[in-house]
């Protein structure tokens, strides 16, 4: 059952986004997999069975992120994530192309929605010429979430990245034309450190560069 993620997991994912190197990681790996690797699997097997007991036609499937990155993508990060996810997809469907929901867990926040985040380039065409011949139905959508205290719809994946990182402020919805442009998109919460949503979780200011979690290198 699920019971939270503790501060000792938010500790870990500072300390790896702080000391990203292989020697630091299997010097902490038990936390990871203790810490942060096993509750979010609790998480992900608690939601996909509550979609499965609410929507049964879906036959939804749970896909979690491992800590490793691709080998053949790093582009100069290092070789592990620092924030960790799950989907729960249709079967035989990508989560990156297709519509998805997902929760996300990293240092200074957490994230829950549901969007798309890489669409192709033919899908969004198809959307485009349906807003198109419609665009009451997004425009209302719109409208409703930029007044929801916690939910916003957001466009462009990158986006999303940057303001995880805090280098964009929270993005409004664009409304008319500018709701056609976007590649991806998602709806649905990202909430900051300090305010936790759970008895046992923790959100908690970064460590200190080149520190790990119990102060040692």
């Amino acid at each position: 059952m699920f019971q939270g993620f503790s501060p000792k997991a938010n500790e870990f994912l500072w300390g790896i986004r702080l000391n990203n190197d292989r020697g630091w990681f299997e010097a902490h790996k038990q936390e990871y997999l203790d810490l942060v690797a096993a509750p979010l699997r609790e998480l992900g097997d608690e939601v996909t069975q509550a979609f499965g007991e609410l929507f049964p036609k879906w036959g939804l499937n749970l896909h979690v992120s491992r800590i490793y990155r691709d080998a053949r993508r790093l582009h100069g990060r290092g070789p592990y994530k620092d924030h960790m996810w799950f989907v729960l997809r249709r079967p035989g469907e990508s989560w990156t192309v297709r519509p998805a929901f997902y929760f996300e867990v990293a240092p200074e926040s957490y994230a829950m929605g549901m969007g798309c985040y890489d669409a192709p380039p033919a899908m969004m065409a198809r959307l485009r010429a349906r807003i198109d011949q419609d665009p009451k139905p997004l425009e209302q959508l719109a409208r409703k979430l930029n007044k929801h205290p916690r939910l916003r719809l957001e466009g462009e994946g990158r986006r999303l990245r940057r303001q995880r990182e805090g280098k964009t402020p929270p993005p409004r919805v664009p409304h008319g034309p500018d709701c056609r442009r976007h590649g991806g998109g998602a709806g649905g919460r990202r909430q900051r450190g300090g305010d936790s949503p759970h008895p046992h979780g923790g959100l908690r200011p970064p460590l200190r560069r080149g520190r790990g979690p119990d102060g040692g290198h």
